[in-house]
């Protein structure tokens, strides 16, 4: 008995080692983050080394006029809302489709969908950047949501699917006899039943377009269209870089998305048991 015991306590202990290991290795950037915007104005990422001697919390301020940190946290904020939005809605409808309705080529389409959801994302840069181009929608903010939505749709949809496969038909059933129609039932019903996958899929697409840099470098060169990260790349390649200024950028830009993990850590747990 005394042996299980302490079999078991070892092995909690390593396991709690490796946690609190991982823990360090993905806090330690952030805590690198946060105290290099706090060195002296122009000062270089090895001086934090030894921890701020000066807290330089002026650099948030500095950051909205010499970095345009406004414009580019403004440019993010509509592009990660309104793609997320269009991406959520198109792909709930289409599937609900798939799930609920039959028609013919079903299965094909949907497995069509599915490959192109293995196929990289940059596989189609130069493709995508030719059909912007053609529809004179390239370096224009719309051309940019349509990039995003376009990347976003065959994940979104497959796991939107095998949610509303999970939930009873005969909730559906009893709608139809009262009534309601194929949309009422999509909205009044599905929708509100799979709220946690709808939150969690919210989440995943905000966050993929408020960090993604690839696809704006591709379509956007108007600095006054970039989104944040782009912007701050561009900032970073403008010559002497004010780490200081840079940090402070960095570290605003992460707060929207902790603040989001924070608020909807439950819904991201309940999603594993409904898939």
């Amino acid at each position: 008995m005394n042996i299980a015991k302490l079999k078991k306590s070892i092995l909690s202990a390593v396991v709690h080692f490796i946690l609190i290991s991982v823990s360090i290795v993905c806090i330690f950037p952030i805590f690198w983050m946060v105290f290099s915007m706090m060195t002296i104005p122009g000062g270089a990422p090895a001086e934090i080394t030894g921890f701020a001697k000066i807290c330089n919390w002026f650099s948030y301020i500095v950051a909205f006029a010499k970095v345009d940190f406004g414009r580019y946290f403004f440019n993010s904020v509509i592009y990660s809302g309104a793609g997320g939005f269009c991406i959520i809605l198109i792909s709930s409808i289409a599937a609900y489709a798939f799930s609920r309705l039959e028609f013919f080529g079903k299965k094909i389409l949907f497995y069509f969908l599915i490959f192109t959801f293995l196929i990289f994302g940059a596989c189609s840069l130069v493709s995508l950047r030719v059909v912007l181009k053609d529809f004179y929608i390239f370096d224009t903010r719309t051309g940019l949501l349509l990039f995003y939505i376009s990347n976003g749709l065959a994940f979104t949809i497959f796991v939107f699917k095998k949610i509303f496969d999970k939930l009873p038909k005969e909730v559906d059933e009893a709608a139809v006899i009262d009534g309601c129609s194929r949309f009422g039932i999509y909205w009044r019903i599905t929708i509100p039943l799979a709220r946690p996958a709808l939150i969690v899929l919210i989440i995943i697409n905000f966050v993929v377009i408020w960090n993604d840099l690839l696809f704006s470098l591709i379509v956007i060169n108007d600095k006054l269209k970039m989104p944040l990260q782009e912007g701050l790349w561009a900032f970073q390649r403008s010559g002497s870089v004010d780490y200081p200024l840079l940090m402070a950028s960095l570290t605003m830009a992460t707060i929207p998305m902790m603040i989001m993990f924070i608020f909807m850590q439950k819904h991201i747990k309940f999603l594993s048991k409904l898939i």
